[in-house]
């Protein structure tokens, strides 16, 4: 080719038009690697093998791409999209890229692996502050992806000294009952997207940074108040199928709120979601509930935190739809719901009993998921 008429970047990004398209990864790669190439001492083989390779190993095939786009997202206006968007965004930021600024990038893509893995898989790449740790694995549990780059920023800037301890935690903390707050209320989270990439660098000034934070929710109606977050627990199907480890999340934390002088079962042993009214009713309690059998939202109230418990898969499994008197008896001891449920003198449990625990709960969940300011 002739470097002064053909553009050798542009030729490649069309080669693979008629078969497998090349990933945005693969471009970038090139992209990247242009300016180091022709290096006499074959620098490009040790970046290639030490930082790229490196990097997508670190952390695993199928996450190196979301990693890059959450990377390159960061202080952005705009959370990058999908597919070959997070390339396009690269190439327009750097249209004319030199060896330093290609060296630069490598750096980056290989320094913040940690605080990526640290977000992701909190569990398997823990965070060496316990409790940053601990509050990334709550964070992971409200599935809020959007939220990446500005997580990877408070970690980077908490590694570098540039955040103290104190001012990371309230960070995550803020975030994480925003997040929590958000979900239970059904509130639609798309304004994440623009929000989250560029927050640290609107707080990271401020004296107090958790009053900071909060005041940014506020502005941008992100807030989710005390009073619409109670209401939000009568009406939330907190079941879900798809989203079973945050409704396992919301219980063990509320249990959490219950148990006496912080000592916490083993939740890994009573990780089962039981249902105190059935999710099918048969003819017993079908005749038991009356009337409200054939209340239309019903269903709805099922799946309310008024009527979850926790209990151990094997014991789940033999509840069933077993009437309710000789249901409690069996529940679990260890549960602080179980307890407090097995305690209580109910007569008969409906709709109403059902709505009366959800507004109790809520009034825990007010205190653990609670603003700072």
């Amino acid at each position: 080719m002739d470097e002064k008429k053909d553009d050798a970047q542009a030729i490649f990004e069309s080669l693979n038009d008629a078969g497998m398209p090349l990933t945005a990864s693969e471009l970038l790669c090139n992209y990247i690697f242009k300016p180091i190439l022709n290096d006499s001492n074959n620098e490009h083989e040790r970046l290639h093998n030490n930082h790229w390779l490196e990097s997508r190993k670190k952390v695993g095939e199928g996450n190196f791409e979301d990693y890059l786009i959450n990377l390159f997202s960061i202080g952005e206006k705009k959370r990058i999209g999908q597919g070959r968007r997070m390339y396009v965004h690269f190439k327009n930021r750097n249209k004319k890229i030199s060896k330093e600024k290609a060296i630069s990038t490598l750096n980056d893509i290989l320094e913040n692996v940690t605080y990526y893995n640290n977000i992701k898989q909190p569990l398997k790449f823990p965070h060496s502050n316990n409790t940053v740790k601990d509050l990334l694995y709550k964070i992971s549990q409200t599935n809020m992806t959007s939220i990446t780059p500005f997580l990877m920023s408070v970690l980077k800037s908490f590694s570098l000294n540039n955040l103290t301890e104190k001012d990371t935690l309230e960070l995550l903390e803020a975030t994480y009952v925003l997040l929590v707050r958000s979900k239970i209320a059904n509130r639609r989270v798309t304004k994440f997207d623009t929000f989250f990439p560029s927050l640290l660098n609107e707080v990271i000034n401020e004296p107090n940074k958790a009053r900071a934070i909060e005041t940014r929710f506020q502005q941008e109606g992100l807030w989710v108040s005390n009073q619409e977050f109670e209401d939000s627990f009568l009406t939330k199907e907190l079941y879900n199928q798809r989203e079973l480890n945050f409704t396992r999340h919301i219980l063990q934390e509320i249990d959490k709120s219950c148990q006496n002088y912080n000592e916490y079962p083993d939740y890994s042993t009573i990780n089962t979601i039981e249902h105190i009214l059935p999710q099918t009713l048969n003819q017993h309690w079908k005749d038991y509930l009356g009337n409200d059998a054939e209340i239309p939202t019903l269903k709805t109230v099922i799946n309310t935190v008024g009527n979850l418990l926790l209990n151990s898969g094997s014991a789940n499994s033999t509840f069933g739809q077993k009437p309710f008197e000789e249901k409690r008896k069996l529940y679990t001891d260890v549960s602080a719901l179980s307890r407090e449920l097995k305690e209580q003198k109910i007569d008969i449990w409906n709709i109403d009993e059902i709505n009366k625990r959800s507004k109790k709960l809520a009034q825990y969940a007010l205190s653990v998921w609670k603003w700072k300011n």
